[in-house]
């Protein structure tokens, strides 16, 4: 993790002059309190479920106000939206004047940081069950910076073409990645998704219309010709 986080595209990112790194037994409750104490933000990849709770407590009482935690969850829980132990740290870190983030994401496969890749409401699942470890580094570095996603849990996962192509047109309007990440955190990508079925149920019911409308039409020439023979 730490050589994704000082990777060549890690100078987009800001993150270069304010990230310490240490290793941790995190089983080892004394030296992870030491670490945590000089702490004021704490990222954890793949976090378990069991842990989440016990690692929150650690972080409140070492002061640390900002946290942002991932959980993978296997293909037969992809679809999952309630992870309670997300909510009760959320309430922890609430409580103490901190600011939690909680991300489910499903099998982590190689991949790069400019995958394509959408983010999911608290309520809603992840779009595929898999997540490229470059974007999920990316995204949750982002977000630590992002405040609309204080207190608050999403799904992470690939993306599919359709956001490939909307991932494209917000990268080639200039917006810097912590742009371009909030905008996704906020449901742009299923913004755009609904707009565009929207206009799609538009454009198909002028076509029922427009062919409605010669149909009467034609029924009508018809009605012409039968009354001029009968004349």
């Amino acid at each position: 993790m730490k050589k994704r986080f000082l990777s060549r595209t890690a100078r987009y990112s800001g993150l270069l002059n304010i990230l310490d790194f240490a290793g941790v037994d995190f089983n080892n409750d004394t030296a992870l309190s030491s670490v945590l104490h000089s702490a004021s933000a704490w990222l954890a990849f793949n976090v378990s479920e069991g842990d989440i709770q016990s690692y929150a407590t650690s972080a409140i009482q070492a002061g640390v106000k900002r946290a942002v935690f991932t959980v993978q969850l296997p293909p037969s829980r992809i679809n999952e939206t309630v992870i309670p132990e997300f909510d009760q740290a959320i309430q922890l870190f609430e409580k103490n004047q901190g600011s939690f983030t909680g991300i489910r994401h499903g099998t982590i496969i190689p991949g790069d940081e400019d995958n394509s890749y959408e983010i999911a409401n608290s309520t809603s699942p992840c779009a595929q069950a898999t997540v490229e470890r470059g974007v999920l580094s990316r995204v949750v570095a982002e977000l630590l910076r992002v405040d609309s996603s204080s207190n608050k849990v999403c799904g992470l996962s690939s993306g599919n073409a359709f956001a490939a192509a909307y991932l494209n047109i917000l990268r080639s309007s200039g917006l810097t990645r912590k742009q371009e990440v909030e905008k996704i955190f906020k449901g742009g990508i299923q913004r755009v998704a609904q707009l565009t079925v929207a206009e799609y149920e538009a454009q198909r019911k002028r076509r029922e219309e427009r062919e409605a409308e010669r149909e009467r039409e034609r029924v009508n020439d018809d009605d012409d010709v039968m009354m001029m023979i009968m004349m």
